[in-house]
């Protein structure tokens, strides 16, 4: 297995080279959604906490409201119908916007957060099935990459600014590319659609469980832990956590793109950050620097785990081509996020010691109980035929053996001759069964031999012993 994969790895790797034209606003609109939902937690500018509605906290409110509305899109419509309404969405958003120039924002809460969370959501889950669905391998790496970049790094320059302004004017911006990539998904049709009776192995489920791990840890307890170090040390963390997603994605690119690293070390990394992170956020009282090495660490557990779930979830939906697959993992993620949410409630929210306490100590649990049973996810899921799919430039639909042919550029005779060298057969046999000469049979063995840089029937076997 570890030739095979080896040998996997020296073929189609990343390149910004691939993203193509066609996929370019699709590639684009991803970012963008993930960079408008961040401007929407703006500190002064987007939903603000302190505004009540319907007896809960507004920007709470938008949370909720905004994952069922893309759960339930994706959950309920064919994705060739809801991305026809993308720039209904954008549009609705953009007109909010603007009446945020000429009215207070307090005024209007009650007319434009509703409709604001579920155009968010509906935009989310219309590129959303795009990056699942359409886009190329690497097209799917540099869209989760430059989102979680841009998006933290929008988010914290604004804040730093607090000029209203400039954030008119980025949101302003960001929702005019969307508008234009929404109608560009609206009009151009879309080639796969998914199918509702694959079968799907049961290996590949257990990758949900690693999807609702890392989102809720990543954007739940670690938030929450990340929030009480500011305010226990009255210090802003926030350049430090930002520090954090930069190198611990330059990081997961560098042993992705250059290394050859399997994409899926870099969950067991985030969990390991968040659980180290969590240890030196409890005992930092003894010393003020472990406070700003937990919040960097807290950033590079979210940026490996964030791409590498993403990354991993995108490829195995479009490798099966699975509309329920695609809509469990829909599920499951927004039942992350909403487990995570009705945990802090039942916290009230509460920023003192012992509310602080216990959710580090979950993480903490939660993320040595995951690197525990680690080894599980090497041998079930690691290692499946869909893993493959991670190193090469898009996923494939073959059996291993037919891609691993595929891959020294064999004649389909070739490739014929080897399934049956493999299989046992002599060459006289081979001859037979192919209705050609023994001497062509000979030849094909010979050429296929040459392209394999191998020498013997034995040599052959060993190669291919896993796929046979």
């Amino acid at each position: 297995m570890t030739n095979i994969i080896s040998d996997v790895k020296k073929c189609g790797s990343i390149s910004i080279k691939k993203i193509t034209l066609y996929n370019l606003p699709r590639f684009i609109g991803w970012i963008s959604v993930f960079i408008w939902i961040y401007l929407v937690w703006m500190p002064g500018y987007g939903i603000e906490p302190r505004q009540m509605m319907l007896g809960i906290q507004a920007n709470k409110l938008f949370v909720i409201i905004y994952l069922v509305s893309a759960v339930l899109v994706i959950c309920f419509f064919d994705g060739r119908a809801y991305t026809k309404l993308a720039p209904a969405s954008a549009f609705i958003l953009l007109i909010a916007l603007i009446a945020t120039l000429f009215f207070k924002l307090e005024i209007i809460y009650l007319y434009i957060l509703i409709p604001c969370a579920v155009a968010t959501g509906h935009l989310f889950a219309c590129f959303g099935f795009s990056y699942f669905m359409i886009l190329n391998n690497s097209e799917k790496f540099y869209a989760i990459f430059f989102g979680v970049i841009m998006s933290k790094m929008v988010y914290y320059i604004i804040s730093c600014i607090g000029n209203t302004i400039v954030f008119k004017l980025c949101a302003g911006l960001v929702l005019v590319i969307l508008i234009i990539c929404a109608f560009f998904i609206a009009w151009r049709s879309i080639e796969t659609v998914g199918d509702i009776n694959v079968i799907i192995p049961l290996s590949a489920y257990s990758s949900m469980l690693l999807v609702f791990a890392v989102y809720f840890l990543n954007d739940i307890t670690v938030p929450f832990i990340f929030k009480n170090l500011e305010l226990s040390t009255g210090k802003s963390l926030a350049a430090y956590y930002l520090a954090g997603i930069i190198l611990g994605a330059l990081i997961t690119y560098v042993l992705r793109r250059f290394a050859g690293l399997s994409m899926c070390y870099g969950v067991n990394i985030s969990f390991f950050l968040i659980s180290l992170g969590s240890v030196m956020a409890i005992i930092y009282k003894n010393a003020l620097s472990f406070a700003y090495v937990s919040s960097f660490l807290f950033g590079a557990a979210y940026a490996s785990g964030m791409i590498t779930i993403y990354y991993i979830s995108g490829i195995m939906s479009k490798k099966f081509s699975s509309v329920i697959f695609y809509r469990i993992g829909a599920a499951i993620s927004g039942a992350g996020y909403m487990s995570g949410f009705i945990l802090l409630l039942l916290l009230k929210n509460s920023y003192e010691s012992s509310s602080f306490l216990h959710i580090a100590l979950i993480s903490i649990i939660i993320t040595m109980i995951l690197v525990f049973i680690s080894p599980m996810f090497s041998s079930k899921l690691y290692n499946a035929e869909c893993m493959d799919d991670l190193n090469r430039p898009d996923v494939t639909h073959g059996t291993r053996l037919d891609e691993k042919l595929a891959e020294f550029k064999l004649s389909p005779k070739e490739k014929e001759v080897c399934r049956l060298m493999l299989g046992g057969y002599t060459l006289r046999q081979i001859s037979a069964t192919m209705g050609i000469a023994y001497s062509t049979a000979n030849t094909y063995g010979t050429s296929l031999y040459r392209k394999l840089n191998i020498n013997s029937k034995t040599e052959l076997l060993l190669m291919f012993r896993e796929l046979i």
